[in-house]
């Protein structure tokens, strides 16, 4: 942290502080912002598909219409500072890119942002990847690093890359590095939840099977004509 304070905004940082959009990022550095959460209820969403059964299909949609290069949301979450190279079931993770913080003054270890447990809106975003035969979906939101002018610390800000209407739904691409991590933990849960359903099937056979015979109503006869 002692490093992190000693960083210096860049050209971007004032642009986008100065800029037309300045008070907006102020109220979302604030912890306000654009996003509600909501079920996808969409039937062609891939959200569905890769839901854990049981689980509910989650995703982030803008409470007002907006334009491109509008500030949305703060992927907000805890500060990690790790050396490990890669969490092997988060999926809520999120990597501080090592060249925009180099450019800010930072050379420290490599620097994360966790939002499993505790974060805003912004980890409902799904990312726009959809398997065929489901419709192809573009991405409309991307990330970018700012520096907070007062606080010195890193901020990942959620913006509009192009139109989305009021109740649209926002979309990012996570990229390769984020599936390689997502692919594997659902498959677990997918397992998990399978494996559970096949046990109460078990169980219930048994209980079934279980039961005395002479409890048993007798099944009716068909009537014949």
């Amino acid at each position: 942290l002692a490093s992190l304070k000693r960083c210096r905004m860049t050209d971007d940082d004032r642009a986008h502080w100065c800029g037309e959009e300045a008070a907006g990022l102020r109220a979302i550095a604030g912890g306000a912002g654009l996003l509600a959460v909501a079920r996808d209820v969409c039937v062609s969403s891939p959200v569905k598909l890769f839901t854990p059964p049981g689980a509910k299909p989650l995703t982030a949609l803008l409470t007002r219409a907006v334009k491109p290069g509008q500030p949305l949301a703060q992927y907000a979450g805890e500060l990690l500072c790790e050396e490990e190279e890669e969490p092997s079931s988060n999926t809520y993770m999120y990597e501080l890119d090592p060249s925009e913080l180099s450019a800010r003054g930072y050379h420290g270890p490599p620097l994360r942002i966790s939002a499993a447990s505790r974060g805003g809106l912004a980890r409902f975003v799904n990312d726009a990847w959809a398997p065929a035969p489901l419709p192809r979906r573009a991405p409309n939101t991307y990330v970018e690093l700012l520096l907070d002018p007062k606080t010195k610390m890193p901020l990942l800000v959620l913006f509009a890359s192009a139109p989305i209407p009021r109740g649209g739904e926002a979309l990012l691409d996570y990229g390769p590095a984020y599936w390689r991590v997502a692919a594997r933990a659902l498959i677990r849960e997918h397992a998990l939840a399978c494996g559970a359903a096949l046990r109460r099937i078990v169980h219930l056979r048994q209980a079934l099977s279980s039961r005395p015979a002479e409890r048993l109503a007798p099944a009716p006869r068909p009537m014949l004509c």
